[in-house]
């Protein structure tokens, strides 16, 4: 099955792919696909990695390099199980 196909495969099941599995998939390194999009092989493994949130700019870069296929908004506001940074988490840590 060719790439292409894959990613075509996964986002229509899914209507909304994470980063990490579109580069995955879409054959690219991670520092190729930082330099389509302006940034650095460090901050995109942030971003995979969900250590970081982009700007709403750079959101809207991956998206239009991606085809759509990795949406701004799943970039911008993830679940609520995969934020960042768990703001209960760190009261259970203070208390």
């Amino acid at each position: 099955m060719k790439k292409v196909d894959k990613i075509n495969q996964i986002w229509f099941t899914t209507n909304n792919m994470d980063l990490k599995t579109y580069i995955k998939i879409s054959g690219k390194s991670r520092e190729q696909f930082a330099r389509e999009v302006g940034t650095t092989k460090n901050y995109i493994n942030n971003l995979c990695q969900k250590n970081h949130f982009p700007s709403r700019k750079l959101a809207q870069k991956i998206e239009k390099i991606s085809k759509g296929k990795v949406k701004k908004e799943h970039l911008l506001f993830p679940k609520d199980n995969e934020t960042v940074c768990s703001v209960n988490q760190n009261n259970q840590q203070k208390s």
